[in-house]
């Protein structure tokens, strides 16, 4: 009796549980929506299983008229992955729906570095709202017995560059077919462009090449915005040499992508929609993603050049300053900022003292320019002026010489001038020091990017709080920015500019 007892009490509590478990999956799936369905059949799920989610992003798109370019004829698109920005997805894939047969190649990150290989497809179909979408079999078997990917299925359960679009895919268009491909992180641009070149041979004539990418991502819009001009800039004019620098979630996958149009001669981009989530919720928030959505037809890539720099402010030689960049220690006072390092063609940082101390951690985030006295960085067609201390007759001497800009290092307060047309730009504020790291203080970095003969000034105000670096935001960066602006020698017109944290010169 005691045996059947403990039996008959395991039973119930095995039952007790299993019906638990699947209560609360019932329940979380329910009010998520996620993708997940109690099914055996072997497809993988589109993120949201309901429809009422992306008729909405298609009811909240923009129409898109016909232009010199029609997306008709679009042979790519890109499209961001971050759902929030739903209906430029929507946009994107209406400018290209059609009901004509075709395999579309979806390009995505590998955003968790799952399975083993470097490049993975899947041969499984993808259950979405608006019925299922088929794996293209053929053309995968070719791929794959090519050696040019491997089918690993796993990595598809979470990989949103993927789920978050198959659904669009099928509304717009019904009789498509898949390869989605994820990219590894860790390939080269040398062996992603040789890739490229060896699917583009492999490729049938009725193919959509769609990317998959968020951009700038964990910092706030101004600075998103800065490094979209780069993003951009790499998507418009093919330029190669930047992919690896952006910020972005796939540099292998944008490189691989750009790739094979460049080589089908599908090179003119039209843009349709360049935002960041900070704009959407219309809020100041400190970690955004931006999004770049448009197509390609045949034709040239554009030639308008993008020159960026960043120009941080000082940072002070010592133990304690080395110890807080460092990314295993306890004191690391950058990991709210390290993204801001990379996304632009230069970062430049002076450092007040031995800046052989400081360059075992600086180099670990790529900057491009360490610099302990005042010298010219070129930057692309441009260069930079600077100064290790203010000298308003240097500065001036300087952009006669051709100079696009002078920094000015050490000054009295932080400000901006112009002289011929080009910025002069006092830095008073360390931006790491020990006094910095212990007690706190406020800075000011500047994003340069000149293009179209026009150049745009992003002004960055940065925080130490509690020994952490960060981008503020709100009424913190107001206070910077509107100090900035009573110290410097400009129209009022610059004035408020600067207190909108953005300048535009035309050249």
């Amino acid at each position: 009796m005691l045996t059947k007892s403990v039996s008959t009490k395991k039973a119930v509590l095995t039952v007790f549980v299993l019906a638990a478990g699947l209560a609360a999956v019932f329940f979380y799936l329910r009010f998520t929506g996620q993708h997940r369905q109690l099914e055996t059949n072997a497809v993988h799920y589109s993120y949201f299983s309901q429809k009422d989610f992306y008729e909405e992003a298609y009811q909240a798109a923009k129409k898109q008229a016909m232009g010199p370019h029609y997306a008709g004829d679009a042979k790519a698109i890109i499209v961001n992955h971050h759902l929030l920005a739903a209906s430029f997805i929507a946009e994107t894939f209406n400018s290209v729906a059609t009901m004509a047969p075709l395999t579309v190649l979806l390009i995505s990150p590998n955003h968790f570095d799952a399975g083993k290989a470097d490049v993975i497809t899947s041969v499984e179909d993808w259950q979405t709202p608006y019925g299922v979408l088929s794996a293209d079999r053929q053309l995968i078997n070719q791929l794959t017995t090519g050696g040019l990917a491997n089918v690993e299925e796993s990595p598809f359960d979470q990989e949103h560059g993927v789920t978050g679009i198959v659904a669009f895919i099928k509304r717009s268009l019904p009789n498509a077919k898949v390869v989605p491909l994820i990219f590894n992180n860790r390939m080269t641009l040398r062996e992603v462009l040789a890739l490229a070149d060896k699917y583009y041979q492999a490729l049938p004539n009725s193919v959509l090449i769609d990317g998959s990418f968020d951009f700038s991502h964990y910092l706030p819009s101004s600075a998103a915005d800065f490094h979209d001009l780069d993003s951009l800039a790499a998507a418009t004019d093919f330029d190669f040499s930047k992919i690896y620098r952006l910020d972005m979630n796939s540099r292998p996958g944008l490189a691989f992508f750009l790739e094979l149009l460049k080589d089908g001669g599908d090179q003119n981009f039209t843009l349709l929609e360049n935002s960041n989530s900070a704009k959407l919720v219309r809020r100041d928030i400190l970690e955004t993603t931006s999004y770049i959505d448009g197509y390609f037809t045949q034709g040239d890539a554009a030639s308008s050049s993008t020159n960026t720099a960043l120009v941080l402010p000082l940072i002070a030689s010592s133990a304690k300053v080395a110890d807080s960049l460092n990314r295993n220690s306890k004191n690391w006072s950058v990991e709210y900022l390290e993204r801001l390092f990379f996304g632009q063609d230069r970062t430049i940082v002076y450092v007040d003292g031995d800046k052989n101390a400081l360059l075992p951690e600086l180099n670990r985030y790529d900057f491009t320019d360490v610099l302990n006295e005042s010298q010219q960085v070129p930057v692309e067609k441009q260069s930079i002026q600077i100064l290790s201390s203010p000298n308003q007759a240097r500065a001036e001497q300087a952009i006669n010489h051709g100079a696009a800009a002078a920094i000015q290092y050490h000054a009295a307060s932080d400000g901006i001038s112009f002289y011929k047309n080009k910025p002069i730009i006092d830095l008073k504020n360390d931006f790491l020091s020990d006094d910095i790291l212990k007690i706190g203080g406020t800075s000011l970095a500047y994003g340069l990017a000149w293009k179209d003969n026009h150049l745009t000034i992003t002004l960055l105000p940065i925080g130490v709080k509690n020994g952490n670096a960060l981008l503020l935001i709100g009424n913190e960066s107001d206070r910077v920015l509107a100090d900035t602006a009573a110290h410097s020698a400009v129209s009022e017109k610059i004035k408020q500019e600067i207190k909108q944290g953005i300048i535009i010169i035309q050249n």
